[in-house]
């Protein structure tokens, strides 16, 4: 007698489960944009990620002054990590064969890369002046929530590769 094959719950594969990890770090990663992104240096001032990507404006005395303006560039990771959970999902629902573990790895990578590149990539209010927005950048050091949000989505390609290999 020759012994049947088990068939594995489709829940429980390693693939699965790390494809369901990949897109947990990256909805991690997704909410460190309420987190301070950047630090003014040598002040206490921050800016998170959603006023590095959406825009910030402050009010003073002689009125509301733009600080920031609406980063497509820092859009972009979120919108990768987004497509990255989508992947992942189709990865564990066994949808796209090894497509979708495949892409979901390479949405996660250049997020990742993308939340380290958040100072450079936003879009401070300084008129014309290119020279006024290189100043303000380079008063700007990464704060904790582009940190944590590159690393998490880094991990999550990892493990996504995972997935690449063992589904």
């Amino acid at each position: 007698m020759a012994k049947k094959k088990g068939k594995k719950s489709p829940l429980t594969s390693v693939g699965v489960l790390t494809a369901m990890a990949a897109a947990l770090l990256a909805v991690v990663a997704i909410c460190m944009m309420f987190v301070p992104a950047a630090t003014v240096n040598d002040t206490n001032m921050t800016y998170t990620g959603l006023q590095l990507t959406f825009g910030y404006s402050e009010d003073t005395l002689l009125g509301t002054v733009t600080v920031l303006n609406f980063s497509f560039l820092n859009f972009l990771p979120y919108l990768l990590a987004l497509a990255g959970i989508a992947f992942s999902v189709l990865t564990a629902l066994g949808k796209l064969g090894k497509i979708a573990p495949i892409i979901a790895t390479v949405c996660y990578l250049a997020a990742g890369v993308l939340f380290f590149l958040v100072i450079t990539m936003c879009v401070p209010n300084s008129g014309d002046s290119k020279d006024l927005a290189d100043l303000f950048r380079k008063t700007l050091s990464l704060g904790a929530g582009a940190i944590v949000a590159g690393v998490l989505s880094i991990l999550a390609a990892l493990c996504s590769a995972v997935a690449v290999i063992k589904k």
